[in-house]
């Protein structure tokens, strides 16, 4: 188990490289600072808040904080993300990062946004564990 958890804490990408599969990788504190807040959340609500002829459509999530990382607690984030380039479903968890747009907080499907998902039962579900641990990781060493 310890071996498990310290292989998700190891960067996923060699020094100076802050991308894999052209998503921005979260390393350090300072990847942290360009984001308004950070959160794991559970998605209770999704509706869409423009007419879906818009270019750029807005999707408003209703979430549940279940552990905040930066910024004030939230019940409502922004995306103009697709279900094809981030595929969102209520009650499931995304770890979110948000900037301030236009006074909401929104995020983007090029973003580190990333869906988590516990128990783990595929590989391609590690992505949402490995983030989690290395934001605690990142914070508890802020701390200390």
């Amino acid at each position: 188990m310890l071996l498990l958890v310290a292989l998700l804490l190891q960067p996923i990408v060699s020094p100076g490289h802050e991308f894999q599969n052209s998503k921005p990788q979260i390393q350090t504190i300072e990847h942290l600072k360009v984001y308004s807040f950070v959160a794991l959340v559970t998605v209770t609500n999704i509706k869409d808040v423009n007419p879906a002829n818009d270019a750029q459509p807005l999707k408003e999530l209703n979430v549940r904080v279940e552990e905040l990382f930066k910024g004030n607690q939230s019940s409502v984030v922004y995306t103009s993300a697709t279900q094809t380039s981030l595929p969102i479903q209520e009650n499931e968890k995304w770890i979110v990062f948000c900037k301030v747009v236009d006074g909401k907080l929104m995020f983007e499907a090029n973003g580190p946004t990333t869906k988590f998902v516990y128990p783990v039962k595929h590989d391609n579900e590690y992505e949402g564990t490995a983030l989690l641990l290395r934001l605690r990781k990142l914070l508890n060493d802020k701390e200390d």
